[in-house]
C-alpha cells in the first residue's frame, strides 16, 4: 500500500469506513445475526458491504487515481474500479438496507458462494490498495462474466496497470472518514443549484426530514414501543448522520401515519 504526497490509498479509506460501518451496522435491528448460524461471519459480512458501498459512492464521486511504483500519477478509468454489484446506485444507505418484507438488499451478500463484497471489485484488490488484475484472471473466468467478450479486452487493457496504487487527493475525501455528512453535503449542494435554477424546488420537506422517515420506518417497522421520541431520534440520527429534533421526527411520522404527507 502505497501513495504520493498528498494523496490516500484506497486502503486507507476502508480502514477509516470501517468503525463507521460497524456502528451503522450496530443500529440496524433488522439486521438480525442471532438467528444465523454463524452470528460474526453474518455480522461481519454486513459490515463489509456497506464497506463496500461507502467506497462506491467515494469513487463514484470524486477523481480517482492510480500511482505507478516510481511515482506516475494518472487519472485511472472508472472500469477499472467497477464493482460486480454497482453499490454507487444505492443512492441513501438506508433506502438500501432497510427492511421490505423478508428481504434486505444486503442479504444477497450472505450466500457464501459470493465471497466477501470487497472481492467483487472486478480489478481492484481495495484490501492491498491496487489494480489487481493477475490475481482476479481465475475468478472472472471461473464466472459468468467469462463469457462476457468485453471481459478479455478489459483485461488487456487493466493488465498495463497491475499493481498500481488507486489514491484519492487529500483534498477530495470525506473529512474524519464522515461519509455520510459529506454526501449529504454534496446532495445539499445540488439541490441548491437545482432551486436556483427552478424556484419551484424550494417547496416541500427538508432532505434531512425525508431520509430521517425512511430510516424510522427501517429501523422500527412496527413501531418504536417503550422508547422515547428523544431516545428514537437519537438512534435515527446515527443512522442518518444528520441530526434531527425529536419532535421534527415525531411530526413527520405522525404526518405518514395519517395520510399526510405527498
Amino acid at each position: 500500500m502505497f501513495a504520493p504526497i498528498g494523496y490516500v490509498n484506497i486502503a486507507e479509506l476502508l480502514d477509516g469506513f470501517r468503525p463507521r460501518a460497524r456502528g451503522l451496522t450496530k443500529a440496524m435491528s433488522w439486521v438480525t445475526v442471532e438467528q444465523s448460524e454463524n452470528p460474526d461471519w453474518h455480522f461481519n459480512t454486513h459490515v463489509e458491504a456497506v464497506v463496500v458501498w461507502m467506497t462506491c459512492r467515494v469513487l463514484d464521486e470524486v477523481d480517482t487515481f492510480i500511482c505507478s511504483p516510481t511515482g506516475q500519477v494518472l487519472r485511472g478509468a472508472p472500469l477499472l474500479f467497477h464493482h460486480e454489484d454497482e453499490p454507487e446506485k444505492w443512492r441513501w444507505i438506508n433506502e438500501s438496507l432497510c427492511r421490505s418484507g423478508q428481504q434486505t438488499v444486503l442479504e444477497h451478500y450472505l450466500n457464501t458462494e459470493r465471497g466477501n463484497p470487497l472481492s467483487r471489485f472486478r480489478f481492484l484488490d481495495p484490501v492491498a490498495g491496487v489494480v489487481c488484475v493477475e490475481g482476479r484472471a481465475r475468478e472472472l473466468s471461473n464466472s459468468s462474466l467469462g463469457a462476457d467478450e468485453n471481459i478479455t479486452t478489459q483485461t488487456r487493457a487493466a493488465s498495463q496497470f497491475d499493481s498500481w496504487a488507486v489514491c484519492f487527493s487529500l483534498e477530495d475525501i470525506p473529512e474524519n472518514w464522515d461519509i455520510l455528512g459529506w454526501l449529504d453535503a454534496k446532495e445539499a449542494a445540488t439541490d441548491a443549484l437545482d432551486s436556483d435554477a427552478k424556484p419551484e424546488l424550494r417547496r416541500g420537506r427538508p432532505r434531512k426530514v425525508d431520509k430521517a422517515l425512511a430510516a424510522y420506518k427501517g429501523r422500527f417497522p412496527k413501531g418504536h414501543g417503550a422508547l422515547t421520541w428523544v431516545e428514537v431520534a437519537s438512534e435515527i440520527s446515527d443512522l442518518t448522520g444528520t441530526r434531527i429534533h425529536h419532535e421534527t421526527l415525531m411530526k413527520a411520522v405522525n404526518r405518514e401515519k395519517n395520510g399526510l404527507n405527498g
